[in-house]
């Protein structure tokens, strides 16, 4: 960065946390150096810097030439990383400079859109992003800015000191078929959705409240997500029913998919048909099924024997158990395997987490998933004995602790799954950086590594030097 470029970004950035709120949602996803295409909704003349804050790397942005003249404040905007453009025209020179800062490794804001929405609405892209895209082959990074139009909206006229958020999503990768041929056609579906597509949102425990939420069903609208693939996981001993009836008239609908433990499960079918640019709910009903007493089809499981090997060698066995395992030596058994990641001082996890029991005999991987389907990282954070306190309220979580901590330690490393660390730390307003991430896979994977490496027969049992802290009791 420089000088004035990290003055400014010091400078907005201070001034978004204080009058704004401002925070920033998977600042993790930004990639750290090569050539990438910031593509942002445009609400409002905040936008730019409020897409530049987020990023950890200095980025470029387009401006109009005429803030250039400005008194003070234009002769600054190179050192901003600013690049002028002609908004009276087709400015290729402006559009040279942004594909040859991209092919250099730098990054650019973008906005698909063109100009500012008047209502705070998305609007369609233009083909100009889709252009640089096909021009450059760059990494897309989706940003999505809440807030800055009820902070600032287009023709509004008066600041609101309303909360600001940024969404950052996973990078988009293009391959060099979809860039072809070089045709405007080409550069709008790059930029666009494509036609005739749906977008799906996956809403894992799915939990359904009495009475809509309002404000999230909004917000996804807002996003263009056509309807809600939605799973709920039940023991056997619960029904296969709707508790409500009327998710489907929900805006997005919900098509609710029942897990159960016995291997049972049933599917809310819900029939889409496009009307517009929207999608319209033409029917809905529940699918019972029973996985584990339905009828083989021969067409199916022909198709899929030819996937049987990789299948078994997937599943590879872990170890006999001599017992049945409950849910709660299970958890034991888990907690005792991220306690040994080095650095820990308290490995926590939640007995919700853990799904089933396991049977005695042979225990493989497909069991081990199970009970612990979650393939979400592990990570450590550094907590303070009142952040800890926190954590100890999230539904279900126990610890276990190194039994040499002193009474009056000032501060702890945590390990836990992803999950739980983002759970604290939007509850505490913490920042993403607070979760360090550690060498490992998912919670899934290390365990199945951590149970193949375990002395046989396994052990589930509070390992030496650690004590079991259930923080309600």
């Amino acid at each position: 960065m420089t000088i004035v470029y990290n003055l400014f970004y010091t400078l907005a950035k201070v001034l978004a946390k204080l009058f704004f709120r401002y925070r920033v949602q998977h600042p993790e996803r930004i990639p750290e150096e090569g050539g990438l295409i910031l593509a942002v909704n445009h609400q409002s003349y905040f936008d730019p810097p409020l897409a530049g804050i987020a990023c950890r790397r200095a980025v470029h942005y387009l401006a109009r030439k005429s803030l250039l003249k400005w008194p003070f404040f234009g002769p600054l905007f190179p050192g901003m990383n600013v690049i002028p453009v002609d908004r009276g025209g087709n400015d290729m020179s402006a559009l040279k400079i942004v594909i040859r800062k991209i092919r250099g490794g730098d990054g650019v804001v973008l906005f698909p859109e063109g100009t500012r929405s008047i209502d705070g609405r998305l609007q369609p892209a233009q083909p100009g992003i889709g252009l640089v895209i096909a021009k450059t082959g760059a990494r897309v990074l989706p940003m999505r800015i809440f807030g800055s139009y009820e902070a600032f909206p287009k023709g509004g006229g008066k600041l609101h000191l309303h909360p600001i958020t940024v969404v950052v999503g996973e990078p988009i990768t293009f391959s060099p078929a979809e860039l072809l041929p070089a045709t405007r056609e080409t550069y709008q579906r790059l930029g666009d959705r494509l036609p005739n597509t749906l977008s799906l949102l996956s809403w894992m425990k799915f939990e359904s409240p009495k009475d809509p939420p309002a404000a999230f069903l909004k917000t996804l609208d807002q996003l263009s997500i056509d309807a809600i693939l939605a799973h709920r996981i039940y023991s056997g001993r619960e029904r296969d029913i709707w508790s409500e009836s009327t998710f489907y008239d929900w805006k997005p609908p919900v098509s609710e998919n029942i897990l159960r433990n016995n291997g049972g499960f049933t599917l809310a079918r819900l029939d889409l048909k496009q009307d517009g640019d929207n999608w319209r709910v033409l029917k809905q009903e529940l699918i019972p099924m029973t996985a584990n007493t339905a009828e083989a089809d021969p067409s199916l499981t022909d198709r899929i024997a030819q996937f049987r090997k990789p299948i078994e060698d997937a599943d590879k066995p872990l170890g006999e158990l001599a017992e049945p395992i409950p849910a709660e030596a299970i958890l034991t058994g888990y907690l005792a395997a991220i306690a040994a990641i080095p650095g820990t001082d308290i490995a926590a996890y939640s007995r919700q987490s853990i799904r089933s029991d396991w049977p005695e005999g042979m225990l493989t991987a497909s069991r081990v998933f199970n009970s612990l389907p979650w393939t979400t990282s592990i990570v450590q954070m550094t907590l303070t004995p009142a952040q800890l306190e926190k954590l100890g309220s999230l539904a279900g979580i126990v610890y276990l602790r190194r039994k040499d901590l002193p009474a009056d330690q000032a501060a702890f490393v945590v390990t836990t799954s992803r999950f739980f660390a983002s759970l604290l730390a939007e509850e505490l307003r913490m920042p993403a950086s607070e979760m360090r991430a550690t060498p490992h896979k998912s919670e899934f994977d290390y365990f199945v590594d951590a149970l193949s490496q375990a002395p046989k027969p396994l052990s589930f049992s509070v390992p030496e030097g650690w004590q079991f802290v259930d923080p309600r009791k």
